[in-house]
């Protein structure tokens, strides 16, 4: 196997080194955060990601997880039999984790896991088991329906109240094969189901499970998310809470603007559900606060670290140092929660979707003005990418936005590229 000479010096490391999967801005977040351990972690991904650029991080280019997992498994594997001590596992999406759960027991002799087994992933992941798993531990969630495949899904067409939410039982594979930008469907109406399901149909996956549910009334602000640190036997040692302040898709998407604020009714929430699953490890669990009946509703909880987990060292909550601690044998305590109030932004991406993409893509019940969005992030703020004592991811992250540019700007005027940009491609 080739590695970067980088990596390589890490491979003798006599402390355990951080193996995170996934470069993006998760990735970094994590990176920077067990920084404050006096650890460089290695990152790998299928493809050079903006923590690549960190000075706390050495990349390395890997199999793709779910694309060639086998590849991916034995690049583990082959690496891990180089450390001279165990490396420290952490996912940072569904690809890496499903693969590495699965393979856990061939993984374990080179690496520690800060994580459940397979057995509880896979009910935290599988949406129909999940809800179940709430059920039984007196968690609320949405009015929810069951369907194995597409024709149990249609039968439920005239029945539904809309709009309604639909996504897969398990989301990874979904999104990649019908081409969405999130992980779930709002659904209008009738006709808009009619679409959805001819979608379906058209990319082969009639045989896929799928969930619906009761669209829950009101914006983005009533989306909470909790990530948490549990131990071994599911109980929470340290925690951030906090809402989103705008995603994309605005509908149903990945969040780029949230705030950090305490409502400790989503903490005893979260003990229950996380206890009642044996859960281990960093989790977000995300819930939609019902302005019908004020009662906060379970939407899902992903296994692993999210998109915004820095937000909780910003705030004061160390959670992948907790993990690491603990990994390596050591008792602790809770912690309790974040008390600081604090604005996390993907700053880059919120104006661009803000400002541009909104109108672009046709959201233009979600158009918002200057003012307006500068009144949404007023408070004290911490950047997903921008940091003065790290700052080439965010110069790596201005360059690819350039780029992004540059390729929508080439489309549009039809034009070759040495006359549009004054060099050949």
């Amino acid at each position: 196997m080739n590695l970067n000479p980088e990596v390589i010096k890490l491979l003798d490391s006599s402390r355990p080194v951080p193996i995170i999967l996934g470069g993006y801005v998760n990735g970094l977040g994590l990176a920077r955060a067990l920084a404050r351990l006096n650890l460089t972690s290695i990152i790998l991904d299928y493809m050079p990601e903006i923590a690549f650029s960190s000075r706390f991080v050495a990349g390395q280019i890997c199999p793709h997880p779910v694309d060639f997992e086998t590849d991916f498994i034995q690049f583990l594997v082959d690496l891990g039999a180089r450390l001279r001590s165990p490396g420290f596992l952490l996912c940072t999406n569904d690809i890496w984790l499903i693969p590495v759960s699965r393979n856990q027991r061939l993984l374990e002799p080179n690496f520690l896991f800060p994580m459940s087994p397979w057995k509880v992933i896979e009910k935290a992941i599988t949406k129909s088991e999940l809800y179940a798993q709430a059920k039984a531990a007196d968690v609320p969630y949405p009015n929810t329906y069951y369907s194995c495949n597409l024709s149990e899904l249609q039968t439920l067409r005239d029945v539904l109240t809309y709009p309604c939410v639909v996504k897969p039982s398990v989301t990874v594979g979904f999104m990649e094969a019908m081409g969405l930008p999130g992980r779930t469907v709002v659904v209008r109406g009738t006709e808009e189901f009619d679409r959805l399901a001819a979608r379906i149909l058209e990319h082969g996956l009639q045989l896929t499970g799928l969930i619906i549910q009761e669209q829950i009334p009101g914006g983005v602000e009533n989306l909470y998310t909790i990530t948490t640190y549990s131990n071994r036997d599911g109980e929470i040692i340290g925690y951030s809470i906090g809402h989103k302040i705008r995603q994309f898709p605005p509908d149903a998407g990945t969040i780029v603007a949230g705030r950090v604020k305490d409502r400790p009714e989503l903490f005893v929430l979260a003990q229950r559900l996380i206890g009642f699953l044996g859960f281990h490890g960093i989790a977000n669990t995300e819930f939609k606060l019902d302005p019908r009946d004020g009662i906060f509703k379970l939407i899902e909880i992903n296994p692993r670290p999210g998109m915004w987990n820095y937000s909780a060292l910003a705030a004061g909550i160390n959670l992948p140092a907790l993990a690491y601690r603990e990994a390596l044998g050591e008792k602790l305590s809770p912690v309790g929660g974040t008390q600081k109030e604090i604005v996390w932004i993907r700053a880059l991406d919120d104006i661009r979707n803000s400002f541009f993409l909104i109108r672009h893509r046709g959201y233009l019940n979600h158009t918002i003005s200057f003012r307006a969005w500068l009144d949404s992030i007023r408070g004290k703020k911490v950047d997903a990418v921008f940091q003065w004592s790290d700052p080439l991811p965010f110069i790596h992250d201005v360059m690819n936005q350039l780029w992004g540019v540059a390729r929508v700007l080439r489309r549009r005027a039809s034009i070759p590229w040495r006359i549009a940009f004054g060099k050949q491609r």
